[in-house]
C-alpha cells in the first residue's frame, strides 16, 4: 500500500496552477507528483544549464521550490 503525505499550499496559488496545467492535469497532486519526479530522475542532466535553471525560475514563480 502506498502512503501519502500533505502539502499545505494556498489556494491563490492553487488556483493559479489549475488554471494554467489544469488541462494537463486531473489534479494538483497530479501536477507536483509529476513535476517532483521529473526533477528527480537520475537523467536529469540531460537539461542543458540554461533549461535546468528555466524549470526552477518557472517552478519558484509557482512557489513550489
Amino acid at each position: 500500500m502506498t502512503e501519502f503525505c500533505n502539502v499545505r499550499l494556498t489556494a491563490e496559488l492553487c488556483a493559479k496552477a489549475e488554471q494554467r496545467f489544469g488541462m494537463h492535469f486531473d489534479s494538483i497532486s497530479d501536477l507536483l507528483t509529476c513535476l517532483l519526479e521529473e526533477l528527480l530522475r537520475d537523467d536529469i542532466g540531460h537539461f542543458q544549464q540554461a533549461e535546468q535553471k528555466i524549470v526552477e525560475e518557472r517552478l519558484r514563480d509557482l512557489g513550489y521550490i
